[in-house]
């Protein structure tokens, strides 16, 4: 007859922590605005998680926590990493990665304006330009009216642009960044 032993400590597991309703309040926040940064919503739990967190939270804490698959946390994670928005911290006593949010939101936004807004529209004023020599080959009335829109796209192509300097000098202002 076998004798049962007690589980190691490795395999003992606690329940999951419930997400509280102040954390779900930040997660959600950050959610909703993710699709407008062009974010997944999974990246956007683990970002909110983080930052509601008061002390790192390690990789299985996310997966727990927001019941997601290794393979999307690890790469929300990376994809957080990459853009600044987490750091890796060192938890002493504790062998696995722990994570802490940069809490700067200012050059958080600025930065995902700068890498994945700007980008879209550099572009833009080449592919425009073509728009107007092919609308030569178009009848008179159609031409235009054509050259009319696309002149209008330039026109709030080049405003974009300057908002998004703006957005960016305001986003960074006096953050110790700066200093």
């Amino acid at each position: 007859m076998r004798r049962r032993t007690a589980p190691t400590k490795s395999k003992q597991r606690r329940p999951p922590e419930r997400l509280n309703q102040l954390e779900n309040e930040i997660i959600d926040f950050f959610v909703r605005i993710a699709p407008l940064l062009g974010q997944r919503r999974s990246v956007a739990e683990i970002y909110g998680l983080i930052f509601s967190s008061a002390r790192p939270l390690a990789f299985d804490d996310v997966i727990e926590r927001l019941r997601l698959s290794k393979g999307s946390a690890s790469h929300g994670l990376n994809l957080l990493l990459l853009l600044g928005a987490v750091r890796r911290t060192y938890v002493p006593a504790r062998r696995s990665q722990h994570y802490e949010a940069v809490a700067d939101l200012g050059h958080l936004t600025a930065r995902l304006l700068r890498e994945r807004i700007a980008p879209e529209l550099r572009g833009s004023p080449t592919r425009l330009e073509g728009a107007l020599r092919m609308a030569k080959c178009l009848p008179a009335a159609k031409q235009k009216c054509l050259n009319r829109r696309v002149r209008m796209l330039q026109d709030w192509q080049s405003k974009v642009r300057h908002l998004l300097r703006t957005a960016e000098r305001i986003l960074t202002a006096g953050s110790p960044h700066d200093r």
